[in-house]
This record gives C-alpha cells, sequence and structure tokens, in this order.
C-alpha cells in the first residue's frame, strides 16, 4: 500500500484593511482617450426610392456624409425605372377568365 501524502494548511486570507497596502490602483482610463471619435454620419442607411420603390443601401462617409457607395448602383436604380415605365400596363380583364 502506498502512503497518503499529507494536505497542506491553507493560507490563512488576510483582512481586507491589509489588501490596501499591497499595491496602488493605476489611473482610470478616461472615455475621451479610449474611444475614437464620434461619428458625425451614420453608415451604411438604408433609403426607400420614391420613383421605383426600391431599398437602396447607402454607404457614406462617417466625416462629411458624402456617399461613397450605392447598393444596387445608381444606373441600375435608373435601368429599373427605365424598365417600369416602357412595360406596358395590364388591362383590366386582362388574365380573368369570366364567362358569361
Amino acid at each position: 500500500m502506498s502512503a497518503i501524502a499529507p494536505i497542506n494548511t491553507p493560507t490563512p486570507i488576510e483582512p481586507a484593511s491589509s489588501l490596501a497596502k499591497v499595491a496602488p490602483v493605476a489611473e482610470p482610463v478616461h472615455a475621451a482617450k479610449a474611444a475614437p471619435e464620434a461619428q458625425a454620419f451614420v453608415s451604411p442607411i438604408v433609403r426607400i426610392d420614391a420613383q421605383t420603390g426600391l431599398a437602396l443601401t447607402i454607404i457614406r462617409d462617417n466625416s462629411d456624409g458624402n456617399t461613397i457607395a450605392q447598393y444596387p448602383s445608381k444606373q441600375a436604380v435608373q435601368e429599373y425605372d427605365r424598365a417600369a415605365k416602357t412595360a406596358a400596363p395590364p388591362t383590366s380583364g386582362e388574365g380573368t377568365s369570366a364567362k358569361g
């Protein structure tokens, strides 16, 4: 049979008053130093095009608000609008089978 090793006695816990003597607390980090500058313009944004009804995702420059990119592109929106205007509107009776 092997001998059982003796249990080490735990170190007593020091009272809270002695903990304050251990080390000074580091200086707090101020929010102004840690956080980057606030963005003046939120990006990306979603806007609904009034003519086509398409949802546009617009990527803007955070500092001046100028549009950097748009999805779908301006050209794609123009083509969609042009195609919608040239498509023949359905007649009122088209697609129904009214037999009398």
